[in-house]
């Protein structure tokens, strides 16, 4: 079994957002709707479900949840700066998505593909947002190792 599952998303990565619960009656029950604030957060998280899965059958698996115990997850964003904004008028992206939303969008789809439930993610590595160089697609890099890491200092 190997140590790490890696992989890259490309597309525009999409924040998650607040959610919104209500309750509506169909026929003689009643059914819980959830609605997310953003629209593109469900096509986001087919992409990176996907690609973890194609992932996983690179290394010669199938099984899903891969890992049982508790996970490190190293996560990088690159976004594309907006043609009104310079690289030295903002060098970095210190405005929305915020880093954590980004995080939440990209390992809620893992859950019952590389590990059973995110609660099992114990570490979180130098995630990072930043912008790519002008004319690259917008991705996100994932890697989602055994924790603790052999060797890694602690």
């Amino acid at each position: 079994m190997p140590p790490t599952v890696a992989f890259v998303v490309f597309g525009t990565p999409e924040p998650k957002g607040s959610t919104k619960a209500f309750v509506r009656k169909m026929g003689t029950a009643y059914r819980a709707i959830v609605t997310s604030d953003n629209p593109n957060l469900k096509r986001w998280e087919q992409l990176v479900r996907f690609e973890a899965q194609a992932a996983l059958r690179k290394v010669g698996l199938e099984a899903s949840p891969f890992f049982d115990g508790p996970v490190a997850v190293r996560i990088r964003f690159g976004l594309i700066r907006p043609p009104s904004v310079s690289a030295k008028k903002r060098p970095c992206p210190t405005v929305k998505p915020d880093l954590d939303k980004l995080v939440r969008a990209a390992i809620d789809p893992l859950i019952g593909v590389l590990f059973r439930d995110d609660a099992q993610v114990c570490q979180l590595i130098n995630p990072e947002k930043f912008y790519v160089p002008d004319g690259r697609p917008a991705y996100a890099e994932i890697a989602v190792m055994r924790f603790p890491i052999p060797g890694a200092p602690r």
